[in-house]
């Protein structure tokens, strides 16, 4: 059963990323909804619990980028690559984005999905990732064979026809996406988060029915951050002795895909207030 709320502290510190232009999705809401959280304070509305917001974006939308940044964002402490690897462009937010010596308690994770309203992602996928990305990349060759055409989802085609390949994944039949050092973990990873209960708290707090879960992240680079990003978020319970006090140190992890257009049907401010108030549901199972 998903874990409850983290424990709480004099401050919890909180990372949330999000994705820049790719394809048609010329100004990603993932990232404009959240830039002006960065290096905000949340306060809970019972508890009174502070909750610092980092935000840091808008990342490039490759693959490269993602296996560069993903294992930076859990080491004790987090770090970060060369930020020129990373981000589609500089802005005005602080060069240095400084990160807790113990890491942080909860990494949100922000993509642009499609028009309707917003999916919170229950899973995410280790291979499968056969459509290229923002520069005509592809991940690195895992073995093994490729999903069929028939054999993908809806979302799978729609992510493919997105990115400009009309549904059809690679033509060399190769299974790609998380492979050396990525050996010990299974081919899918769930949330710790309970994800039906954060959907039925934004529900009842904003009167908004438009949020709704989802088990599948779609196979692009959405699923690829959420997989590595809770991979990395548990690497540290292997081979230790204090697994329990790791299990309770490690990141929280989870995944929104917002609609990737402003308007259809959230603006930029309504998905602000959504993130900031699963930000304190998850947190401490309070809004803000």
């Amino acid at each position: 059963m998903p874990s409850t709320q983290i424990t709480k502290r004099k401050q919890l510190n909180v990372l949330i990323t999000g994705f820049g232009p790719f394809a048609y999705v010329k100004s990603n809401p993932s990232w404009e909804c959240i830039a002006g959280l960065h290096n905000t304070t949340l306060t809970t509305a019972g508890s009174s619990q502070k909750i610092h917001i980092t935000c840091l974006g808008p990342l490039l939308v490759t693959y490269s980028a993602i296996i560069s940044l993903v294992p930076h964002l859990h080491g004790r402490p987090p770090s970060y690559p060369d930020l020129v690897e990373i981000l589609h462009e500089r802005t005005s937010l602080d060069p240095d984005i400084r990160a807790p010596e113990n890491g942080w308690d909860l990494i949100l994770h922000l993509g642009a999905g499609f028009n309707g309203g917003i999916e919170v992602e229950k899973a995410a996928h280790k291979t499968g990732y056969d459509a290229a990305d923002a520069e005509k990349e592809l991940p690195p060759i895992v073995g093994g064979s490729s999903k069929s055409v028939t054999g993908m989802s809806k979302k799978d085609k729609l992510e493919r026809q997105r990115a400009g390949q009309s549904g059809k994944g690679t033509s060399s039949g190769a299974t790609r996406g998380y492979g050396v050092a990525y050996e010990e973990f299974p081919e899918e990873l769930k949330t710790d988060i309970d994800v039906d209960d954060l959907i039925a708290f934004l529900k009842k707090q904003l009167k908004e029915e438009r949020i709704k879960p989802s088990n599948d992240a779609g196979h692009y680079l959405c699923d690829f951050i959420y997989y590595g990003s809770l991979a990395e978020s548990q690497r540290t319970l292997f081979g230790s002795s204090q697994k329990e006090k790791n299990m309770k140190n490690r990141s929280k992890i989870l995944f929104m895909h917002t609609p990737y257009e402003l308007g259809q049907p959230f603006s930029l401010e309504e998905l602000t207030e959504i993130v900031k108030q699963a930000v304190g549901w998850i947190c401490t199972g309070e809004g803000v």
